[in-house]
């Protein structure tokens, strides 16, 4: 069932992920460039000593590895768990939606039939107006008449 309300609920919670997303690769960018900074404010001598082994380990002691930047974005969620509670949100307003929309419906019918009973009623008033009021004056007329003879 594809409608009005589903083409901006999908909007929302793309732009939601997108924002989440950017969020995220912030949080990555600043987490290298505080490794960077660190790393660059300690100045040494240049030298051409061939680089070994520990003199790499040493430098990139101060850079995150893969395990410290798995550790750091272990407590948020994946796009996939996004997506699937994003989906959970979307079916239950859904429900609520059509439930709320057929509750409407439902009084709107009420209503309509208590109008069309009103729209009858009035028209079987007016007649029997229309009659006595036909009578009423036909009792006058009578009345008059019998008066003045």
């Amino acid at each position: 069932m594809y409608n009005i309300l589903t083409y901006y609920t999908q909007g929302f919670w793309s732009v939601l992920i997108l924002f989440i997303d950017f969020a995220l690769v912030c949080y990555i960018v600043i987490l290298f460039w505080s490794a960077y900074t660190r790393f660059s404010m300690k100045k040494k001598a240049a030298s051409n000593e061939p680089v070994t082994e520990e003199k790499l380990k040493e430098v990139l002691n101060d850079y995150p590895t893969k395990k410290d930047l798995h550790k750091a974005l272990e407590n948020y969620p994946t796009k996939k768990e996004m997506y699937h509670g994003f989906d959970e949100l979307d079916r239950k307003f859904e429900e609520r939606f059509v439930q709320f929309k057929s509750d409407i419906f439902t009084r709107f019918d009420e209503v309509m039939g208590e109008l069309a009973q009103h729209r009858e009623d009035r028209v079987f008033s007016d007649h029997d107006t229309k009659v006595l009021d036909e009578k009423v004056t036909d009792h006058e007329n009578r009345l008059k008449k019998l008066e003045t003879s």
